[in-house]
């Protein structure tokens, strides 16, 4: 089943009327602004989405509140969980046969994790392994929301070394954009 669908129904939003995620600009892959506070210019482009509103069937918007669950796209490993801007992000790492020498990950930002989301716990497609965390800056102008992440990563690379700052490494990393999987 696709992400934004688990995260739809583990968040009970079709009973909400839940059409459709609406992915303002800057919230996609490759955006290269900010959605939040005065738009500024991103220092790389978004290497990921982020999971934040979405239109009802009324064509109204709703937004995905702090709390939310957070379900996992495929089976995984955890691999590694680090405190981020907003949160933790938790890296799941997936068996693909034929991955050569890089492995496939899934990164979800902004979690409060559950308690279970340690290195080498085993996650099910759909498993809850958090929820969506609150902005922790006072006055923040970002809006709670669960960020995805997909990408080939090099063999080479230690779990403890998954963070943001490898993500924009070219010769390590190679960023898939989450919705078109």
């Amino acid at each position: 089943m696709r992400f934004d669908v688990l995260l739809a129904a583990a968040n009970g939003l079709p009973a909400k009327g839940f059409r459709r995620w609406v992915f303002a600009d800057g919230m996609a892959f490759g955006a290269e602004r900010q959605w939040w506070g005065g738009r500024a210019r991103r220092a790389v482009p978004h290497e990921g989405v982020d999971f934040c509103l979405y239109e009802t069937a009324t064509g109204g918007l709703g937004e995905l509140a702090a709390g939310s669950l957070a379900p996992a796209a495929m089976a995984g490993v955890v691999a590694h969980s680090h405190a981020d801007f907003l949160g933790r992000s938790v890296w799941l790492r997936h068996a693909v046969a034929g991955a050569g020498d890089r492995c496939l990950y899934s990164v979800y930002g902004h979690l409060a994790p559950d308690s279970f989301v340690a290195p080498g716990e085993e996650v099910a497609a759909g498993a809850i392994i958090g929820v969506v965390a609150a902005p922790a800056r006072a006055g923040s102008t970002i809006m709670p929301h669960l960020h995805l992440t997909v990408a080939w990563v090099a063999n080479t690379v230690a779990p403890e070394n998954l963070d943001w700052s490898l993500v924009q490494n070219r010769e390590l990393v190679e960023l898939l954009d989450p919705l078109s999987l």
